[in-house]
């Protein structure tokens, strides 16, 4: 099961369909009334047909995150049960079947980059790299999202976590700046109040490792 063609094969479709409307939508712009009411219309249905399929995609690419998560849940709860109950810190095991979540995890979130269930995702992907100790790779994950998505929730909800790995992992310094960045987005533009105030002294803390 190649979650590349997958995809690619929902939204294939899609595009081909937005495609025809888009190129309708530029005919028919003079003539007669009645020749031009009735091209109005006929856009207009092809219109609504068009959304319908941007819609139909959505919930086939929601379905398909869906299937490729509870897929990774089972892996990580069959590591749970069989070897251990607590997380990694040696930087993992590529046999183990959280390596086997993390890989399919980190190719679909890849492949759906932009779409919305890549963001829906992360917090799956996070939780199986941290189980199995791979902290510069959850760092890369979270920061990079950080900077891309400054204000999606999952940003704020970790940061406690961010904090703890950057200093296990060495790399505060980095922490900090990513920290600071987020600080400074206006909230006219829609910046979150980034670092909660019960976590200022993590902040703190941060600024001064760097």
């Amino acid at each position: 099961m190649n979650p590349s063609k997958l995809i690619c094969g929902i939204l294939l479709p899609v595009l081909a369909g937005l495609s025809g409307y888009l190129l309708g939508a530029g005919r028919n712009q003079t003539g007669r009334a009645a020749l031009l009411n009735r091209t109005v219309a006929a856009e207009l249905f092809h219109a609504a047909d068009s959304f319908s399929e941007i819609k139909l995609t959505r919930a086939r690419l929601t379905a398909l995150a869906d299937q490729y998560a509870l897929l990774a849940q089972e892996w990580i709860v069959r590591d749970f049960a069989a070897s251990r109950s607590s997380p990694r810190w040696d930087g993992g095991d590529e046999n183990s079947n959280v390596s086997a979540a993390v890989r399919l995890l980190e190719e679909v979130v890849e492949e759906l980059r932009d779409t919305g269930e890549d963001l829906r995702l992360l917090p799956l992907l996070l939780h199986a790299l941290k189980r199995e100790g791979l902290l510069d790779r959850w760092l890369e994950w979270y920061l990079g999202t950080l900077y891309a998505h400054p204000t999606h929730p999952v940003v704020n909800s970790l940061v406690e976590q961010a904090v703890a790995i950057g200093r296990a992992a060495g790399r505060e310094a980095e922490v900090a700046a990513a920290f600071r960045h987020l600080q400074n987005i206006p909230a006219r533009f829609g910046g979150p109040a980034p670092i909660p105030s019960r976590l200022a002294g993590l902040d703190a803390a941060c600024r001064g490792a760097g």
